[in-house]
């Protein structure tokens, strides 16, 4: 990273704790909000212009149903050992 002038990613919308897992070509991220005044919520949205892909709700079910997949192959896997 090259230093330079430090940019608010965050729209001035979600206060708190703000956190950007940003994929390595910094289009996209997984961001996470979180505050006194609200739940956790996250999305994951293109960069830089903070746009949500993915809902909170929508991305929870896409990790849940990867487990899932995940689960199953494992299982084949050890009942064919």
């Amino acid at each position: 990273m090259k230093g330079g002038k430090a940019q608010r990613l965050t729209p001035q919308a979600y206060s708190g704790s703000n956190q950007y897992t940003i994929s390595p070509n910094g289009k996209i991220a997984v961001f996470n909000n979180s505050s006194v005044h609200s739940l956790s919520a996250g999305a994951i949205v293109s960069l830089p212009d903070h746009k949500e892909l993915v809902a909170a709700k929508e991305r929870s079910k896409l990790i849940l149903q990867n487990l899932k997949q995940s689960f199953s192959r494992s299982q084949r896997r050890m009942g064919s050992h």
